[in-house]
Protein backbone atom coordinates (compact mmCIF):
# COMPACT_ATOMS: atom_id res chain seq x y z
CA UNK A 1 0.00 0.00 0.00
CA UNK A 2 2.79 2.44 0.87
CA UNK A 3 5.29 1.20 -1.73
CA UNK A 4 4.48 3.97 -4.15
CA UNK A 5 4.64 6.69 -1.47
CA UNK A 6 8.38 6.46 -1.09
CA UNK A 7 10.92 5.40 1.46
CA UNK A 8 10.07 7.99 4.19
CA UNK A 9 6.43 6.87 4.29
CA UNK A 10 7.44 3.19 4.49
CA UNK A 11 9.98 3.89 7.24
CA UNK A 12 7.40 5.91 9.20
CA UNK A 13 4.85 3.09 8.88
CA UNK A 14 7.36 0.46 10.04
CA UNK A 15 8.47 2.52 13.04
CA UNK A 16 4.83 3.28 13.94
CA UNK A 17 3.95 -0.42 13.71
CA UNK A 18 6.90 -1.37 15.94
CA UNK A 19 5.94 1.28 18.52
CA UNK A 20 2.30 0.12 18.45
CA UNK A 21 3.41 -3.51 18.85
CA UNK A 22 5.63 -2.65 21.84
CA UNK A 23 2.79 -0.71 23.50
CA UNK A 24 0.40 -3.65 23.04
CA UNK A 25 2.98 -6.12 24.42
CA UNK A 26 3.60 -3.82 27.40
CA UNK A 27 -0.14 -3.54 28.14
CA UNK A 28 -0.52 -7.31 27.83
CA UNK A 29 2.32 -7.87 30.30
CA UNK A 30 0.77 -5.38 32.73
CA UNK A 31 -2.59 -7.12 32.48
CA UNK A 32 -1.06 -10.55 33.04
CA UNK A 33 0.73 -9.23 36.12
CA UNK A 34 -2.50 -7.70 37.44
CA UNK A 35 -4.40 -10.93 36.82
CA UNK A 36 -1.74 -12.92 38.67
CA UNK A 37 -1.88 -10.49 41.60
CA UNK A 38 -5.69 -10.58 41.72
CA UNK A 39 -5.68 -14.38 41.64
CA UNK A 40 -3.21 -14.38 44.55
CA UNK A 41 -5.37 -11.92 46.50
CA UNK A 42 -8.40 -14.12 45.87
CA UNK A 43 -6.48 -17.13 47.18
CA UNK A 44 -5.29 -15.19 50.26
CA UNK A 45 -8.83 -14.06 51.10
CA UNK A 46 -10.19 -17.56 50.50
CA UNK A 47 -7.54 -18.96 52.86
CA UNK A 48 -8.46 -16.37 55.50
CA UNK A 49 -12.11 -17.41 55.31
CA UNK A 50 -11.03 -21.04 55.75
CA UNK A 51 -8.92 -20.07 58.79
CA UNK A 52 -11.92 -18.35 60.35
CA UNK A 53 -13.84 -21.64 60.04
CA UNK A 54 -10.96 -23.56 61.68
CA UNK A 55 -10.16 -25.23 58.37
CA UNK A 56 -6.37 -25.07 58.11
CA UNK A 57 -6.00 -27.61 55.33
CA UNK A 58 -2.35 -28.17 54.56
CA UNK A 59 -0.96 -25.01 56.15
CA UNK A 60 2.38 -25.29 57.88
CA UNK A 61 1.98 -26.19 61.58
CA UNK A 62 5.58 -25.65 62.72
CA UNK A 63 5.78 -28.97 64.59
CA UNK A 64 9.51 -29.35 63.87
CA UNK A 65 10.14 -25.94 65.46
CA UNK A 66 8.88 -27.19 68.82
CA UNK A 67 11.72 -27.74 71.29
CA UNK A 68 11.85 -31.06 73.14
CA UNK A 69 11.78 -29.63 76.66
CA UNK A 70 9.94 -26.33 76.76
CA UNK A 71 7.96 -25.28 79.83
CA UNK A 72 4.64 -24.56 78.08
CA UNK A 73 4.93 -25.29 74.35
CA UNK A 74 3.22 -28.70 74.52
CA UNK A 75 0.69 -27.78 77.19
CA UNK A 76 -0.61 -24.80 75.25
CA UNK A 77 -0.44 -26.46 71.81
CA UNK A 78 1.93 -23.81 70.47
CA UNK A 79 2.96 -26.04 67.53
CA UNK A 80 1.28 -28.88 65.68
CA UNK A 81 -2.09 -29.50 64.05
CA UNK A 82 -4.73 -26.89 65.05
CA UNK A 83 -2.13 -25.04 67.11
CA UNK A 84 -1.68 -21.38 67.95
CA UNK A 85 1.19 -21.25 65.45
CA UNK A 86 -0.94 -22.69 62.67
CA UNK A 87 -3.85 -20.39 63.47
CA UNK A 88 -1.97 -17.07 63.45
CA UNK A 89 1.05 -17.72 61.24
CA UNK A 90 0.99 -15.79 57.95
CA UNK A 91 4.75 -15.76 57.39
CA UNK A 92 6.18 -16.64 53.99
CA UNK A 93 9.92 -16.20 54.46
CA UNK A 94 11.78 -18.94 56.32
CA UNK A 95 13.49 -16.36 58.54
CA UNK A 96 10.11 -14.89 59.49
CA UNK A 97 8.73 -18.32 60.41
CA UNK A 98 11.71 -19.02 62.67
CA UNK A 99 11.44 -15.56 64.26
CA UNK A 100 7.70 -15.98 64.83
CA UNK A 101 8.25 -19.36 66.50
CA UNK A 102 10.95 -17.79 68.67
CA UNK A 103 8.52 -15.05 69.73
CA UNK A 104 5.94 -17.65 70.75
CA UNK A 105 8.51 -19.57 72.80
CA UNK A 106 10.34 -16.57 74.29
CA UNK A 107 8.07 -13.54 74.52
CA UNK A 108 9.51 -10.04 74.29
CA UNK A 109 9.62 -7.62 77.20
CA UNK A 110 6.77 -5.17 77.74
CA UNK A 111 8.41 -2.27 75.86
CA UNK A 112 9.10 -4.36 72.76
CA UNK A 113 5.57 -5.79 72.82
CA UNK A 114 4.10 -2.28 72.94
CA UNK A 115 6.34 -1.21 70.02
CA UNK A 116 5.16 -4.15 67.93
CA UNK A 117 1.52 -3.51 68.87
CA UNK A 118 1.92 0.09 67.72
CA UNK A 119 3.40 -1.10 64.43
CA UNK A 120 0.40 -3.40 63.93
CA UNK A 121 -2.01 -0.57 64.79
CA UNK A 122 -0.35 1.54 62.12
CA UNK A 123 -1.00 -0.95 59.31
CA UNK A 124 -4.20 -2.66 60.48
CA UNK A 125 -6.43 -0.27 58.55
CA UNK A 126 -4.30 -0.54 55.39
CA UNK A 127 -5.86 -3.79 54.22
CA UNK A 128 -4.90 -3.32 50.56
CA UNK A 129 -1.27 -2.66 51.51
CA UNK A 130 -0.82 -5.73 53.68
CA UNK A 131 -2.68 -7.96 51.24
CA UNK A 132 -0.38 -6.79 48.44
CA UNK A 133 2.60 -7.35 50.74
CA UNK A 134 1.36 -10.85 51.59
CA UNK A 135 0.75 -11.63 47.90
CA UNK A 136 4.29 -10.53 47.07
CA UNK A 137 5.63 -12.77 49.85
CA UNK A 138 3.71 -15.76 48.51
CA UNK A 139 4.89 -15.16 44.93
CA UNK A 140 8.51 -14.37 45.76
CA UNK A 141 9.75 -16.94 48.25
CA UNK A 142 12.64 -15.75 50.39
CA UNK A 143 14.60 -18.59 51.93
CA UNK A 144 17.52 -18.72 54.31
CA UNK A 145 19.61 -19.85 51.34
CA UNK A 146 18.56 -16.74 49.34
CA UNK A 147 19.68 -14.56 52.25
CA UNK A 148 23.03 -16.34 52.33
CA UNK A 149 23.50 -15.89 48.57
CA UNK A 150 22.64 -12.19 48.75
CA UNK A 151 25.08 -11.66 51.63
CA UNK A 152 27.83 -13.49 49.70
CA UNK A 153 27.14 -11.36 46.64
CA UNK A 154 27.26 -8.15 48.70
CA UNK A 155 30.56 -9.22 50.27
CA UNK A 156 32.21 -9.74 46.87
CA UNK A 157 34.66 -7.13 45.69
CA UNK A 158 33.36 -4.93 42.90
CA UNK A 159 35.64 -5.81 39.99
CA UNK A 160 33.57 -4.40 37.14
CA UNK A 161 33.49 -0.67 37.81
CA UNK A 162 36.99 -0.28 39.27
CA UNK A 163 38.51 0.10 35.80
CA UNK A 164 39.49 3.76 35.12
CA UNK A 165 37.66 3.58 31.78
CA UNK A 166 34.33 3.15 33.58
CA UNK A 167 35.05 6.13 35.82
CA UNK A 168 35.78 8.25 32.75
CA UNK A 169 32.55 7.03 31.15
CA UNK A 170 30.61 8.27 34.19
CA UNK A 171 31.49 11.83 33.16
CA UNK A 172 31.40 11.43 29.38
CA UNK A 173 28.06 9.59 29.10
CA UNK A 174 25.87 12.41 30.50
CA UNK A 175 27.51 14.84 28.08
CA UNK A 176 26.81 12.53 25.13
Amino acid sequence: FLWGSGFPAILTAIISAIIFFLIVVSKDTDHKSKIKTLEMLLRINSDEINYLHQNFGNTYNGKELEPANHTYAQDLDIFGQSSIFQYINRCNAEQAIVLFAERLLNPLNKEKIIQQQNAVKEIRSKINWWQQFHAFGVNEKITIDSKRKINEWLAQENKVFTNPGWKLLLYIYPVI
